[in-house]
């Protein structure tokens, strides 16, 4: 099981650094990395907000797929 995991995080680490892959995480967590950033800034109530209406409405359906991240 240990040699499994082990060549399992060598591939993915691998594919992200060779192949230009790109780390996948759900909207849910990219919602909150994005309110998190606004900690400490005048929109951080509005964007905090808006991100729990869409907690509570939409994000369900949504917070299992998984997106790319980065450039």
């Amino acid at each position: 099981m240990a040699e499994k995991m082990e060549r399992d995080w060598k591939a993915e680490i691998h594919a992200q650094q060779e192949l230009g892959e790109r780390q996948r995480i759900t909207l849910k967590d990219a919602l909150e990395n994005y309110v998190n950033s606004k900690i400490d800034t005048k929109g951080y109530g509005y964007e905090k907000q808006n991100t729990n209406i869409l907690n509570q409405n939409s994000l369900p359906i949504y917070s299992s797929m998984k997106f790319a991240i980065g450039t």
